[in-house]
């Protein structure tokens, strides 16, 4: 139920927002811009004991005014380690993305989310598989306009395992990815 309520938090007031004119523009301000994007990233220490973490990232947001974007992310992860053998987790939620400061190539943005997943940091050095973890995500990183639709996505973002245990430590990841940015036809959201 606290996911649910989280999920209405944060798609509830960009529905309010919805409702807005942006008034440079004399149109609705939502869905003007939309991006999806992949990222695969690889952590690993080679000291004994060994570990290898693969984690191939999705995700899919649109603007809800020219700076402020809303979407959905999912993480699959995929772990090896000398400990306890292969394993594979999730995470996935929503998340905002601020566009502070911004030219037609390069963006800087904060970024930050709600997640659940079975990726649980907790209780020992090496993370393990426990159901219904949630993460109070936060970073930033930068977009750079590779050709035509095309980005690349620098980020480093820092997942805040939210649950009660003795000893817990955050999951980082670095990002660097993929995105492919499109706008929507300006006329279908005219007054």
């Amino acid at each position: 139920m606290k996911i649910f309520r989280s999920f209405i938090l944060i798609f509830g007031i960009p529905g309010i927002l919805f409702c807005q004119k942006n008034a440079k523009y004399d149109s609705l301000a939502i869905l003007k811009k939309a991006s999806i994007g992949t990222s695969l990233t690889y952590i690993f220490d080679q000291l004994p004991p060994r570990y290898h973490e693969y984690t191939w990232s999705t995700n899919a947001s649109f603007s809800i005014t020219n700076r402020l974007f809303v979407g959905v992310n999912g993480l699959w992860l995929w772990t090896n380690s000398d400990v306890s053998g292969k394993n594979n987790y999730h995470i996935i939620g929503a998340f905002a993305q601020y566009r502070a400061l911004q030219t037609k190539k390069v963006w800087w943005f904060p970024e930050m989310g709600f997640f659940n997943g079975n990726y649980c940091t907790c209780g020992s050095d090496e993370p393990y598989k426990k159901r219904n973890v949630n993460y109070f995500a936060i970073g930033g990183g930068v977009g750079i306009k590779l050709f035509k639709q095309f980005s690349l996505d620098l980020a480093f973002i820092n997942y805040k395992t939210i649950v009660k245990a003795p000893f817990n430590y955050n999951y980082t990841q670095y990002v660097i990815g993929l995105d492919y940015n499109f706008y929507l036809k300006k006329k279908l959201f005219e007054r």
